[in-house]
């Protein structure tokens, strides 16, 4: 602010509004310096331009700052906000009607920004004095921003133009609606899968899916009992010893994290997800461990009931107090509970039992679970341009839910027939049967 570059991007901008046919308004307002000396001032310049609508008696603004902090270039932060604002206007005025928005939308995120009671984007401001609004923003990469890296070269195309789609999507739904009586609503839990389809539903179904999971799985450990390969000391040793592994993985990979972010304060994209990928491993790693020694004192099947009531904790919790976050919870713990009962209610040897474990509990964990351990891995990322925001510490949920998702996951493909062989994979369950007196 205050310098001849951003002079100059002011005046860009003002030219490319009039290329529209829009008449561009400045608005001067004077600051503190927050880069200058103690006590300087700055005049900030906004560059507005309005659109006339033909519905409502509300306007909806688009906005994007177009300086940056003094050691970065801000192709990101936020040059490639105000590029995706542009298209945004161009799109309207020239009457384009093919675009479509893309949405990745998570409402665990939703959730997150309530419990921290902020997102830090740039539209906190207008939030905290209660003007409703939309967060664009896109994480991955973005420990670089308020750095020399923050450069043109560093801006993913792909990513520019899923912001201005989106965008365009958002402003034409509330630009065709009357702002002055909105329609109402009530919370929705959603997340996007595969591609661009988003799953949504009632927040008030969450708790009822849960309940659902409980009586499944209850009945599952009831029919374990009866074939005499789940007793309740199994689950609750098997229990105590899944989240005994969790916290290992937890304090050594915490210990690691430290370490590299002490020593990398600035990895670059592919060195972060090296990194991730070794932290999954670890925690891979840690259950391999956990499980080998259950197992020499645990049946799979009092295993696996142990790893789903953690999961059924989970769920009741997040769908009574943190409903966004109740998706990541309640569908593995749902398949999870159907797998277990499955299991109790076929004899051993049945092959399509893998293929049940894979489809109910494997493939929708790595569908919810990707995304959010992706998004906190971001979050704990150095961020030597912007410390404030920096939460290393986050490791700690990276680690959890990776070690929580390949704990439902192994556990409930152990007990199930092994491709091609005919036999269980669970030798002890069948040992442990026969001692019970099964024939």
């Amino acid at each position: 602010m205050g310098t001849a570059e951003n002079a100059g991007v002011r005046s860009y901008l003002v030219d490319e509004l009039a290329v529209l046919g829009l008449r561009p308004e400045l608005q001067t307002i004077t600051v503190p310096d927050y880069f200058g000396a103690p006590g300087a001032t700055v005049e900030v310049v906004n560059v507005m331009a309005r659109i006339p609508g033909t519905v409502g008696a509300k306007a909806v603004a688009v906005m994007a700052h177009y300086d940056s902090v003094p050691t970065t270039p801000g192709a990101n932060d936020d040059a490639a906000g105000v590029a995706a604002v542009l298209e945004v206007g161009r799109v309207i005025v020239g009457g384009f009607v093919r675009e479509a928005p893309d949405p990745v939308v998570f409402s665990f995120l939703t959730q997150t920004a309530e419990l921290i009671g902020r997102i830090g984007t740039d539209f906190d401001s207008f939030a905290a004095v209660g003007i409703p609004g939309v967060h664009f923003a896109y994480v991955r990469g973005s420990p670089i921003y308020h750095t020399p890296n923050d450069a043109p070269i560093n801006v993913d195309a792909d990513s520019v133009g899923h912001h201005g789609s989106n965008a365009l999507g958002v402003v034409r739904f509330f630009g065709n609606t009357d702002l002055a009586d909105p329609p109402q609503s009530g919370d929705d839990v959603f997340f996007t899968v595969v591609g661009s389809h988003v799953v949504r539903y009632p927040a008030g179904w969450s708790l009822p899916l849960a309940a659902v999971a409980i009586a499944v799985s209850s009945v599952a450990i009831a029919l374990g009992a009866r074939r005499g390969n789940t007793r309740i000391i199994g689950i609750v040793g098997s229990t105590a010893a899944i989240l005994g592994g969790m916290a290992v993985s937890v304090l050594v990979a915490s210990l690691i994290w430290w370490l590299i972010t002490g020593v990398r304060t600035s990895p670059g994209m592919a060195e972060s997800y090296a990194y991730l990928a070794a932290m999954v491993l670890l925690a891979a790693a840690a259950w391999m461990m956990t499980s080998r020694i259950v197992r020499m004192r645990w049946s799979a099947t009092e295993i696996s009931a142990g790893a789903v009531i953690l999961w059924l904790v989970l769920a009741v919790v997040t769908s009574t107090t943190l409903v966004g976050m109740s998706y990541l919870f309640v569908w593995s713990t749902l398949g999870a509970s159907t797998v277990l009962l499955i299991r109790a209610s076929v004899p051993d040897g049945h092959r399509w039992l893998g293929t049940v474990g894979v489809a109910l509990v494997a493939t929708p964990t790595l569908v919810v679970m990707a995304p959010p351990i992706d998004f906190f891995f971001q979050m704990a990322l150095p961020r030597p341009g912007n410390p404030g925001s920096q939460v290393v510490g986050v490791i700690v949920v990276v680690i959890l839910l990776a070690y929580l998702s390949i704990a439902l996951i192994g556990s409930s493909m152990a007990g199930c027939v092994a491709p091609g062989t005919g036999r269980p994979n669970a030798s002890h369950d069948a040992t442990y049967g026969n001692a019970a007196g099964k024939t």
